[in-house]
């Protein structure tokens, strides 16, 4: 089935970009999802993760996550020090 008008009508849609969040709106959805899980960012690691995170809704979700589940296993609070460690940053310590 061939239908002209449909893509003539398609192309003269307004379309919309939708760029990357900037720091006051990546803040907020980091906020959110670290409430979501019921922990009390700093500031600082606040702004530690604006720095070094893809500024996409999905990558602020997966590194509050990361975090938390490595607060859980480590026993420590989701801090700047730990999100070093998380991406990567700062050598893990072995134990044992």
């Amino acid at each position: 089935m061939h239908l002209p008008d449909l893509r003539s009508r398609l192309n003269a849609l307004p379309t919309a970009y939708i760029e990357e969040p900037d720091d006051p709106v990546l803040t907020a959805m980091l906020d959110k999802f670290f409430f979501e899980r019921n922990i009390r960012p700093s500031a600082e690691l606040l702004a530690y993760l604006l720095r070094r995170i893809e500024r996409s809704a999905q990558s602020a979700q997966s590194i509050v996550a990361r975090l938390d589940e490595a607060a859980d296993a480590t026993g420590r609070r989701a801090s700047r020090a730990l999100a070093r460690l998380v991406l990567g940053e700062e050598p893990v310590e072995a134990t044992g």
